[in-house]
């Protein structure tokens, strides 16, 4: 979710090619067509329609536009897929991967520097996903990454600190050691 000076910083950074870029560590552009896919059987034909109505009560800034995509987007993952969220805040966009990790295997990691505990919006959105795993950072990004515990991302959700310069930092501690 950067804005445009970050795009245009981002673009330099990945050697042009925003959308390459974005494709390759798996950025959710605000901007550009949203794409539907075939759903796996198991998922039943109401699963869309279920999961943006509870993901829309969680609080937060994601549009419909934008948690549909999302949706779309972790069910393109491969089972087993490893998800790491920068910035959780109430798990808006993070209560669509406790969904579909209902039906599909995810391995759900969310990083959000809260200052003493996590916002009453996060937990109260997981109380109604007791049977799904996840690990939950509440430190920095860099603090969390550092260590290297969290390799092979197959989705990294930026959207913390929505600062330039903070988004950068991100990108770089993902596509520095992290994707595979």
């Amino acid at each position: 979710k950067a804005g445009r000076g970050a795009a245009r910083i981002i673009d330099r950074v990945a050697g042009g090619g925003i959308a390459q870029f974005a494709t390759r560590v798996g950025i959710i552009m605000r901007s550009g067509p949203a794409f539907a896919i075939d759903l796996p059987p198991t998922f039943g034909i109401n699963m869309f329609d279920n999961v943006l109505a509870f993901s829309t009560q969680v609080p937060g800034c994601y549009s419909k536009e934008e948690l549909t995509r999302l949706y779309n987007l972790v069910l393109c993952l491969p089972d087993g897929a490893r998800i790491v969220e920068i910035g959780v805040e109430s798990g808006r966009s993070a209560s669509v991967y406790f969904q579909i990790a209902q039906h599909k295997p995810l391995q759900i990691h969310l990083i959000d520097s809260w200052r003493d505990h996590a916002s009453a919006g996060f937990c109260e959105m997981t109380q109604h996903f007791k049977g799904v795993p996840y690990t939950l950072y509440a430190m920095t990004s860099r603090a969390a990454l550092s260590d290297g515990a969290v390799r092979g991302i197959n989705l990294a959700h930026i959207d913390g600190d929505h600062g330039t310069r903070a988004v950068l930092d991100d990108c770089q501690l993902i596509t520095d050691s992290y994707i595979v």
